[in-house]
C-alpha cells in the first residue's frame, strides 16, 4: 500500500465518523478498499435520569484488505461478556442503552476542607453486536454499570448471553477521561 489515509469527523456533539482508504500500489498488485466506521454517544435528560446510547459501526469495502482493518467487536466497549475483538467480519454494528438513574450518596471526607457527598448512579443496561456474514450474526449482553466519582469512574459487570458469552467486570475511567489517560 503506497498511502493509508484516515479521517475523523465530528458530525454532532459527540457523534463522529472514521474512515480510512488505502491507495493501491501496483507493486503488490490490485489492492484497494476503503474502510467506514461510525462511533456515537447519544443522551437524552429526564426528570427521572439519562437515556443514553452509543452506536458503533464499522464497514469494509474492496479487495484484499488487511485482517487488522476487518470490523472488529468484542470486549468491554463494544461487546460485553465477549472476548476483545473475538468477533470479526467485513461489517458490523453494537448498539448499547442504557438507563442512568442516581441511586444514592457516600460522604468523602476532604480533611481539614470538610466532607462532601459523592453521588451513585446505577447504569443498567443492554448491549446487541451485529456481524455481517458470521455463522452467529447476532451476540447480546446484559449489564449494571456504576458510575461513582462524580462521573469520573465507572464500575461494569456484565454477561454475554448467547454462545461464547461470559461475566466481565470492568473497572475504568469513564470514556471522556481517555484522552489524558
Amino acid at each position: 500500500v503506497t498511502g493509508v489515509r484516515t479521517c475523523a469527523l465530528p458530525i454532532y456533539g459527540a457523534v463522529t465518523a472514521r474512515s480510512t482508504l488505502a491507495v493501491p500500489d501496483a507493486a503488490i498488485g490490485p489492492r484497494s478498499y476503503a474502510r467506514i466506521a461510525l462511533d456515537a454517544d447519544l443522551e437524552r435528560e429526564t426528570a427521572f435520569g439519562t437515556l443514553a446510547t452509543r452506536t458503533i459501526a464499522a464497514t469494509l469495502f474492496g479487495v484484499a484488505a488487511p485482517a487488522q482493518d476487518l470490523a472488529v467487536f468484542g470486549g468491554p466497549v463494544s461487546g460485553p461478556g465477549y472476548d476483545t475483538h473475538a468477533l470479526r467480519g467485513t461489517a458490523g454494528l453494537s448498539q448499547r442503552i442504557e438507563w442512568q438513574a442516581r441511586t444514592g450518596s457516600f460522604p468523602l471526607p476532604l480533611g481539614r476542607f470538610g466532607t462532601t457527598r459523592v453521588p451513585v448512579i446505577a447504569a443498567p443496561f443492554v448491549e446487541g453486536v451485529w456481524m455481517a456474514r458470521a455463522a452467529t450474526p447476532a451476540y447480546r449482553s446484559i449489564g449494571l454499570g456504576i458510575i461513582t466519582l462524580h462521573g469520573a469512574i465507572r464500575l461494569d459487570v456484565a454477561r454475554g448471553v448467547d454462545a461464547g458469552g461470559a461475566w466481565m467486570i470492568r473497572l475504568d475511567a469513564v470514556r471522556g477521561y481517555w484522552p489524558i489517560l
